[in-house]
């Protein structure tokens, strides 16, 4: 038969449709009785409503927030997708919630939401077959009417959702496979995913990293207000902030904390900072009994997702000393190559337990670093081989920046131990300098350490090698290195004499007090010193000794004593053939004398150190000689000569990282170029030294220095 035929009654007859004619078409060959047609209803698909409700408390975090809108408002032909990750209890959903509440009205057409659990150690993580068959149900479709497989699942979906305005938020992601699938394909949808991973597959699909950090300090006390109240924090304020500051930002441990406060409210913020004092038990504090807000459980999800050398160097990490480690430091930790290590670290980044913030410097959380620590025992052979390992490499590199910022010291008086693994090489003063800069609280924190684990040769070797460096940067903390170092010195004289030792030690003691301006301190230490340098028969020990006790002299006001004790240095410098110092003490007898108002000699004096410093080669030295003898030459009212002292003194100066005495050759400079006239070079050199002496907390220098530039015309 013909097509467009039908046969009826023993007769072939055509079947034409003419005209227009869309919909269903049925070809019926023949009818006894009425037609009745009933065209299927159209399915009333639901609305999805899925989100959990918007955080109760929350920090507006201003930024990140605008960061998501924007990604929405960008109007890329592709599915506006957004990936918040930070680290566990950083506020991930929180701002999640808080940003997606916010823009209801731009979804009309449903949110949908799902937890894929993928840091809980206590569920499995819901694989994207699950998420799925959630949306597929919200969106009206029923478990019979599923389809089995993930890849027609996902089909569906997307056809369900093809050119509405959804929001999908998929929250505690881990796999960007599943990730992937819950993608819509139309670009009026947005996805919203957290992590604490980086997700990287998924900035090919052209997502846009939001990467939260920790909150500022105003920030987490703004939160911690809004949860308990601005009175109760009001009513003990030191309290407060000690408790603040424990919780290092972190929202999730201002939210343990609040939550005390609110269910304990018998107990004093006091109370409760007194408990959370002890690091070792601050982890257990930060605890209110619930899986979710246990710090310790929460971080533990990120830490049981790690492969095993990943977890390990996590451990080592926390047994290191310090929170601020640099890629050598963790080469030489691990035992592993640059390339190895740089591999392990990029994945503690990755899982945000780790935070590279600055290249090749990395750091820790302060209670990811608790945790971490708590991993691992303190007696752990291995652990312990590791870190010190560490320690001595700390220990010979600062050793080896301390001869390159002064070659003419006597050698230390502890042998250094430990190997040099090679991985730094100080070529210059400038190299050390640099080094000391980055390592300069990574050596303090070291200094610790190494007294608490029975190394006091090394935290005497610390302080002696962060002399120069404290000297030269008008640090104040050779103070608190120095003392570490007195108590590390009695622990070695338990099992050997240490009188040289310790005749260093009180001899820096004493200088430190007498920059503190505590003069009777500085005398008792310095006593000390010269009684046990003359004991021990050190040459060295007492001509520096000599020149302290000069220096307390002349704090004292009593400058014939303090030019006695220079005479005798200068003695016992030439009896030791010590050039190097018998030239410094030509410069402080200079000064001395100048201070005096005997100008010539003060210059005849200076002149002698200067030429001996040249033949030496010791330019640090030339520098302060120049420096000394503008001095002079300013006093005399011989300015000209000055102003040319004092530029080649700067000139030498940041040879050696010396920016303690620059700020003071720049105040000096200015003086004289002002009283030549030259006023506007003047002011340059005085904010020159102003910056520098308040980068280095010198107020008194720092405020005259601003007088000064105030009355400049």
């Amino acid at each position: 038969m013909a097509e467009g035929e039908f046969q009826g009654r023993g007769e072939v007859r055509v079947n034409d449709i003419s005209g227009s004619h869309t919909g269903p078409v049925i070809q019926i060959g023949s009818v006894t009785g009425a037609l009745h047609l009933h065209p299927t209803p159209a399915v009333d698909r639901p609305t999805p409503r899925q989100l959990p409700a918007p955080p109760g408390c929350f920090v507006n975090r201003r930024a990140e927030l605008a960061e998501l809108t924007a990604v929405v408002d960008g109007g890329a032909p592709a599915v506006p997708l957004s990936v918040v990750t930070g680290s566990g209890g950083i506020g991930k959903t929180s701002l999640a919630l808080r940003w997606a509440h916010q823009h209801l009205d731009r979804f009309p057409d449903g949110q949908l939401y799902v937890d894929m659990r993928g840091f809980a150690s206590f569920e499995q993580p819901v694989p994207a077959t699950r998420a799925l068959r959630g949306f597929l149900g919200a969106l009206g479709v029923g478990e019979d009417n599923q389809p089995a497989d993930v890849e027609a699942q996902a089909a569906t979906y997307r056809s369900l959702v093809a050119g509405k305005r959804v929001l999908v938020v998929v929250d505690n992601a881990k796999d960007c496979a599943d990730v992937l699938r819950l993608l819509p394909g139309s670009a009026s949808c947005a996805v919203l995913v957290t992590s604490r991973l980086p997700l990287g597959e998924l900035i090919s699909k052209g997502a846009r990293i939001v990467d939260l950090d920790v909150l500022t300090g105003a920030q987490a006390r703004q939160l911690l207000t809004e949860h308990v109240g601005a009175e109760r924090l009001a009513a003990e304020p030191d309290a407060a902030a000690e408790l603040l500051g424990y919780c290092a930002g972190l929202p999730l441990a201002v939210g343990i904390v609040a939550a005390r406060v609110v269910t304990q409210p018998g107990q004093s913020l006091a109370g409760l900072a007194e408990e959370l004092r002890e690091e070792s038990e601050r982890l257990d504090g930060l605890d209110v009994g619930d899986t979710g807000m246990s710090l310790r459980a929460v971080l533990s999800w990120s830490y049981q997702s790690l492969a095993p050398q990943v977890a390990a160097l996590f451990r080592l990490l926390g047994a290191a000393p310090g929170n601020d480690i640099g890629l050598d430091s963790v080469v030489v930790l691990t035992g592993h190559s640059r390339a190895k290590t740089r591999s392990l670290l990029r994945a503690l980044e990755a899982a945000h337990l780790v935070r590279q913030h600055a290249p090749g410097r990395y750091r820790m959380h302060d209670l990811v670093r608790l945790y971490a620590g708590g991993l691992t025992s303190t007696d752990d052979p291995e652990t312990t081989t590791a870190v010190h390992r560490l320690v001595h490499f700390l220990v010979h590199t600062a050793h080896d920046g301390a001869r390159k910022l002064a070659p003419y010291r006597p050698p230390v008086e502890i042998p250094v131990g430990g190997a040099d693994p090679g991985l730094v090489v100080l070529a210059t003063a400038r190299d050390a300098i640099t080094w000391f800069a980055v390592e300069h609280q990574g050596l303090l924190d070291t200094q610790q350490y190494a007294l608490r684990r029975g190394l006091p040769e090394a935290a005497w070797q610390i302080a002696w090698s962060l002399v120069g460096f404290h000297h030269r940067q008008g640090r104040p903390d050779g103070q608190a290195s120095w003392r570490a170092a007195l108590a590390a010195a009695e622990l070695i004289g338990r099992h050997r004499d240490v009188d040289a030792v310790l005749a260093v030690t009180h001899r820096h003691l004493g200088y430190v007090e007498l920059a503190r301006g505590d003069h009777a301190t500085a005398v008792v230490h310095l006593a000390q010193a010269a009684e046990l340098a003359e004991r021990v028969g050190s040459l060295p020990s007492q001509v520096a000794t000599l020149r302290a006790m000069a220096g307390a002299h002349d704090q004292a006001g009593d400058r014939a004593a303090a030019i006695s004790s220079l005479r005798r240095a200068r003695e016992l410098c030439q009896t030791a053939g010590l050039r190097v110092w018998e030239a410094e003490v030509l410069g402080q007898l200079g000064l001395y004398h100048a201070d005096a108002g005997e100008y010539d000699a003060a210059a005849r004096y200076l002149e002698y150190g200067l030429a001996l410093h040249r033949e030496i080669g010791n330019t640090e030295g030339v520098a302060y000689a120049l420096s000394d003898l503008g001095s002079v030459a300013a006093r005399q009212g011989r300015h000209e000569d000055a102003v040319e002292h004092y530029r080649r003194c700067l000139e030498l100066l940041p040879e050696f990282g010396n920016v303690f005495h620059e700020a003071v050759v720049l105040d000096k400079l200015a003086e004289s170029l002002h009283t030549l006239g030259s006023i506007t070079e003047a002011a340059a050199c005085w904010r020159r030294a102003l910056d520098l002496a308040t980068g280095q907390n010198r107020p008194e220098l720092a405020e005259r220095i601003s007088r000064r530039l105030q009355a400049c015309p």
